[in-house]
């Protein structure tokens, strides 16, 4: 951020030096005089330069920002059946280290339990790195118990990282419940028909243990039924 600066204020300041050039012998020497039109010329020249390097610049800078982690944090009711996550998640192209959260208000689960990422209960809440498109995920509980326990809410705080070439970044976020209490939980089926999946599982055991009991109770009766089995 600072050699930008740098960088835009010595292209704005090449930019002034250049102007005041080219009026300098308009006003010294006259429109009249020859050397007047050569030293214009030349600062035309220089202005022309500065403007194709800010316009370099921009670029570079814009180039360097869709390389940099982007950090969303907030709320999650719809990848888990029937229940709500904090989530923080690195939608940027490159990983993010040392992510410190900070909370205006602390957030709480269902329990009242306070939310932390890392796996301290106590000091900076801080996370070592995240790659591209990883994040992480912490339950807050049932979806319409959480809801309604913090109808209305807003939840404020400050996310710390550093990029791969060790500089510190930092901003602003909030989120609210009020965005999810009147809206689906779960706009398409998936969600419900993966939890269903997960019984299959069970059901499946359950019907081998029976095919299981039943194939013994006949193998038994078969084996009362021979002739000089008694």
């Amino acid at each position: 951020m600072i050699s930008r600066r740098i960088i835009k204020s010595g292209l704005l300041i090449a930019g002034i030096l250049a102007f005041s050039a080219a009026l300098g012998p308009l006003f010294s020497s006259g429109p009249r005089a020859p050397e007047t039109w050569a030293t214009v010329a030349a600062a035309l020249a220089v202005i022309t330069a500065v403007i194709a390097a800010w316009s370099s610049q921009r670029v570079l800078e814009l180039q360097e920002d869709a390389q940099e982690p982007v950090l969303a944090i907030g709320i999650d009711a719809r990848r888990r059946y029937q229940l709500v996550q904090f989530r923080a998640a690195n939608v940027g192209a490159t990983p993010a280290h040392d992510i410190e959260i900070s909370w205006d208000e602390p957030l709480l689960d269902v329990d009242g339990n306070t939310v932390r990422v890392s796996a301290s209960s106590e000091g900076p809440d801080i996370l070592p790195v995240l790659l591209p498109g990883e994040s992480t995920a912490i339950v807050l509980g049932v979806a319409h118990r959480f809801f309604q326990k913090y109808k209305g809410r807003t939840f404020r705080g400050s996310v710390r990282y550093k990029n791969s070439s060790g500089v510190s970044r930092n901003h602003r976020f909030s989120f609210s419940t009020e965005a999810h209490e009147r809206s689906l939980l779960h706009d398409e089926e998936e969600p419900k028909t993966l939890y269903e999946l997960q019984k299959l599982p069970d059901k499946l055991e359950a019907i081998a243990r029976e095919i299981a009991r039943l194939r013994s109770t006949l193998e038994n009766d078969s084996a009362d039924n021979v002739p000089g089995s008694q």
